[in-house]
């Protein structure tokens, strides 16, 4: 199990990804994403961990997908995956592929839930997310 602090970071790096799903107002999504951003450049803030749980309870959509994240320790869509190991169904089709990818700065990380997903650079530098 991770340390608070650490969970609380890696909450703010996995919701990135999903606040355009989460926030209907893309405008908001988009701030929530910068925000954010900027705190994961301080992480060792005094107050960051609080930070990034006021940001994440702004909506009621995060607030729920957070409180699930700090439960799991995954993101809600693929927790059950993660818990249990699955590998998927028996036979022919697509076999799901749970993959954590990580931008070499640190401040994204985009869980694959699919073999072929595309998953596009890290929103902050452009890089390529690299496994992780």
């Amino acid at each position: 199990m991770q340390e608070p602090g650490q969970l609380i970071a890696e909450l703010a790096r996995a919701i990135r990804p999903y606040l355009a799903e989460l926030v209907d107002d893309g405008e908001a999504a988009a701030r929530l994403d910068a925000e954010l951003a900027g705190l994961l450049a301080n992480t060792g803030s005094p107050s960051f961990q609080a930070d990034v749980l006021k940001v994440a309870g702004r909506h009621a959509a995060t607030r729920d997908w957070a409180a699930a994240f700090l439960e799991s320790g995954a993101p809600p869509d693929v927790a059950p995956q993660v818990e249990r190991g699955y590998a998927g169904p028996p036979g022919r089709g697509v076999v799901p592929v749970v993959a954590r990818f990580v931008c070499p700065d640190g401040d994204y990380v985009r869980w694959r839930r699919a073999a072929g997903q595309e998953l596009g650079p890290c929103p902050t530098h452009g890089l390529d997310l690299v496994p992780g």
